[in-house]
């Protein structure tokens, strides 16, 4: 049998959610890269609107496995908004905390043990992080699992 999860996956103790700041108006660098610009949720809170979405908000269900459920307070299945999935993780982490530093690295790609489905599709055979999602569509994220005899 291994060792067990990676260390970043490990079940924590659960964390409250942050509370929201105040955000202005105007549209705002969004950290996505490639100098994407993001508007503030009209709701307020760490939301990212991508440009398409401002008008057209894009629900997603995110899957979530059960050692970074203690993050969502149980929930296997969570909805969050955004365009794209590095919208998407980004909103995540926003609603949730503590996703952004399980699943990324530093430089903010995908941790190599995380894998991450858009419906069927694996999104590193697609756009990566800058996969499209359209309305209603699920995104898994699949931890590595290591060990066995």
């Amino acid at each position: 049998m291994g060792p067990g999860p990676p260390a970043d996956l490990a079940p924590g103790p659960a964390r409250a959610a942050r509370p929201s700041p105040p955000v202005a108006a105007r549209p705002r660098a969004s950290g996505l890269g490639g100098g994407t610009l993001a508007w503030p949720d009209p709701g307020g809170g760490d939301r990212i609107l991508s440009p398409c979405e401002k008008d057209n908000p894009v629900a997603v269900t995110v899957r979530v496995p059960g050692p970074l459920r203690t993050l969502t307070g149980g929930a296997a299945e969570v909805e969050v908004e955004g365009g794209t999935v590095a919208e998407a993780l980004t909103n995540l982490d926003g609603r949730y905390p503590g996703f952004a530093a399980r699943l990324h690295e530093p430089d903010g790609q995908l941790k190599a043990f995380v894998t991450l489905y858009r419906n069927d599709e694996d999104i590193r055979f697609a756009d990566g992080l800058g996969t499209s999602l359209a309305d209603g569509d699920d995104l898994s994220i699949v931890p590595a699992v290591a060990g066995g005899d």
